[in-house]
């Protein structure tokens, strides 16, 4: 059973959610019992909770409540016990992946013409702007709009989504830039990566501000979101390549690359697919990084079915009997490093 938390944020589970993929072999309904740590080697990070809601003999209502650690990002892991009719109990293990807020966003994007960048919702109840390109028809510089990207730094709300409201004095509303995000992650403009929606509002023109912000989270929230219709590598005419973007972006538009478009006198609002999320590299029973668990704590090397001896850090063993097998490292850690980790592995090959 998976499910998303926020950054230190209590996340409630329906009790239906958890049950959702149990099935009892004879069809007879289940109900959760219990909930706590998972079993050896996890360690459960957060706190977890069942409330019957009030309403001790009736189970469709009860919910779970998770909280994660403080200021932790990753994977957590809880257990629960089921039971049936005739009181047969099993054990399920419920994973939480801890998200959090996208820091140091680094977007460099251009448009032909022009351009607002905004971070919001889906819906978009919460939409801030973050900058626009300049005004007029001549660049600022450059000879013209696009001739040089702008650079923004900027964070984006867990879930939240990247959007680029477009507009033209005569063409398809186009643009084309990347978005650096937190981890090694690039988010260009591919038409596969976002869709878009025409706004309802006029064209700002290449003089006007950008369109006001009540009407573009209207737009957002009832607009129809399509597929990207077409696209042009950087580096095609009549742009040529736009320097500090990489050649896996591309402009884009919405829905043609002929002269006329179905948005001319609009503007077109143009937002990543997926919502903009980071989770940290290192599962939370890390706790830290398996480097700095090894120093000082006991190394347990069990073969598959748990047989195989306990080893001190640094220790070398004979694993010619071990061919074939799979292994599991469990590390475990004291003081500020308390907890357990594991690495599964097999050997194929001996020396």
């Amino acid at each position: 059973d998976m499910v998303e938390a926020r950054l230190n944020t209590p996340e409630t589970i329906a009790a239906a959610t958890l049950l959702g993929n149990d099935i009892d072999a004879d069809g007879d309904a289940l109900h959760i019992v219990s909930v706590g740590a998972p079993a050896f080697p996890h360690v459960l990070q957060g706190t977890v909770g069942l409330n019957d809601n009030g309403t001790p003999a009736d189970f469709s209502d009860d919910f779970i409540t998770y909280t994660p650690p403080a200021n932790r990002a990753g994977i957590d892991v809880f257990q629960y016990t089921i039971r049936d009719s005739y009181g047969f109990e099993a054990v399920g293990t419920g994973t939480v992946t801890i998200g959090t807020p996208v820091d140091a966003v680094t977007g460099t994007l251009t448009a032909d013409n022009h351009y607002g960048l905004y971070v919001g919702t889906t819906d978009g109840s919460s939409l801030t702007f973050i900058g626009r390109n300049e005004t007029g028809t001549a660049g600022n510089p450059g000879a013209y709009n696009w001739s040089l990207p702008e650079a923004y730094t900027f964070s984006v709300p867990l879930d939240n989504h990247i959007y680029v409201v477009v507009w033209d004095d005569g063409g398809p509303q186009s643009w084309i830039g990347e978005f650096a995000l937190p981890g090694g992650q690039t988010l260009y403009s591919d038409p596969t990566a976002w869709e878009y929606t025409i706004g309802s509002g006029a064209n700002p023109g290449e003089s006007g501000p950008v369109p006001p912000l009540s009407l573009v989270q209207s737009d957002i929230a009832t607009g129809a979101w399509l597929p990207v219709g077409a696209s042009a590598p950087n580096g095609s005419a009549p742009w040529g390549l736009i320097p500090d973007i990489s050649s896996q972006a591309s402009f884009i538009w919405h829905d043609t690359l002929d002269a006329a478009s179905s948005s001319d006198g609009h503007f077109v609002i143009f937002r990543d697919k997926a919502p903009v999320k980071f989770i940290a590299d290192l599962d939370v029973n890390d706790n830290k990084s398996i480097r700095d668990r090894v120093d000082g704590a006991a190394n347990y090397l069990p073969g598959y079915e748990g047989t195989k001896p306990e080893v001190s850090t640094g220790t070398t063993f004979n694993t010619s009997a071990y061919k074939g097998q799979k292994m599991t490292i469990v590390v475990e850690g004291a003081g500020t490093n308390a907890g357990v980790t594991e690495v599964v592995f097999e050997i194929t090959a001996v020396s």
